[in-house]
């Protein structure tokens, strides 16, 4: 597997898991920390989608 790849799937992996912390944890965690937590999440996960887009543009 290419470098891109890899870094793709540990990228969506990271995001995924910070939107299920997000999900799971309404009460035990304050407002600002959940709203950087859902902003990273994002981020990760839309960096995942470039980093395939281009494994799948690079070849």
């Amino acid at each position: 597997m290419s470098t891109p790849t890899v870094l793709s799937i540990v990228f969506f992996i990271a995001g995924f898991l910070m939107a299920l912390t997000y999900a799971s944890n309404k009460r035990k965690m304050g407002a600002s920390r959940r709203r950087i937590l859902l902003i990273m999440s994002i981020f990760m996960t839309s960096l995942s989608a470039s980093f395939l887009l281009y494994s799948m543009y690079r070849g």
